[in-house]
């Protein structure tokens, strides 16, 4: 997913992704994995990317901001499959972490106004997996 904004004026739309077989559930954090963001909100490109050296997440306004590494420690994600958790952000930095939710000192959502829903779905097992 890759979205900037154009010169053509305000765009009323609803844009939906559903991307499968890209995340991993988790526990605690099967009901994160949808994310909604406000067009307004979004400043520059929206992307959806893996975790990169420096990022910071504020989990929730009484906790601060950490690192998202610390975080994926914190949760007890496996070093593994750290790189596969799907980050959505934009120019200014993360707005959401799936199985984590979003990064609070970003604006809320507001389903009033036109946003993207983006959803990830978890991979079937594998007969190997199983």
């Amino acid at each position: 997913l890759c979205w900037g904004v154009g010169s053509s004026g305000p765009h009323n739309w609803t844009a939906e992704y559903l991307v499968k077989g890209f995340v991993k559930q988790y526990e605690d954090g099967c009901g994160f994995n949808h994310c909604f963001v406000n067009c307004d909100t979004i400043t520059g490109v929206l992307r959806i990317r893996g975790r990169r050296e420096g990022d910071l997440f504020t989990r929730n306004a009484g906790s601060g901001t950490k690192s998202l590494r610390e975080i994926f420690i914190d949760r007890k994600v496996p070093r593994a499959d750290r790189p596969f958790v799907p980050v959505v952000a934009d120019d200014v930095g993360i707005l959401w972490v799936c199985g984590i939710g979003y990064d609070r000192s970003r604006p809320r959502f507001d389903p009033a106004r036109d946003y993207v829903h983006i959803c990830f779905e978890t991979a079937p097992q594998t007969d190997a997996e199983k």
